[in-house]
């Protein structure tokens, strides 16, 4: 039985870059369907990897370095964007990856819960 930490050390080894290792992290462990990706290039799209589980659209950011942070205008870009369900920030750190998710649904919830209570007032 193969063991995550395993697979995990395999695709550190093939991959050096942590956009490709988030990748395949994704696709090997977490069973993601991978559906864009800009191969570690310059893009001016908000996110790195368009994925796919369990019905359910990601736009997933990844980010690495001494002092990895996110863009807030990017950000708002990704909670615009019809087609996404969930935005996800795949962190890694000491050579591991830690994906932080946001359910955008949510905050649309708790937007419009805002609104609606101020026009009551």
């Amino acid at each position: 039985m193969v063991t995550i930490n395993k697979v995990w050390a395999e695709i550190r080894k093939k991959y050096p870059k942590a956009e490709q290792q988030a990748k395949e992290w994704l696709e090997k462990i977490k069973k993601f369907k991978i559906e864009d990706w800009h191969k570690g290039k310059p893009s001016n799209k908000p996110y790195d990897i368009l994925a796919s589980k369990s019905r359910k659209q990601w736009a997933i950011e990844v980010k690495s370095g001494s002092n990895p942070s996110i863009n807030l205008k990017s950000f708002q870009k990704l909670l615009e964007m019809k087609n996404i369900d969930m935005i996800g920030f795949i962190f890694v750190v000491n050579c591991y990856p830690h994906l932080l998710t946001y359910n955008k649904h949510k905050y649309f919830a708790e937007k419009a819960w805002v609104t609606r209570r101020k026009r009551k007032n």
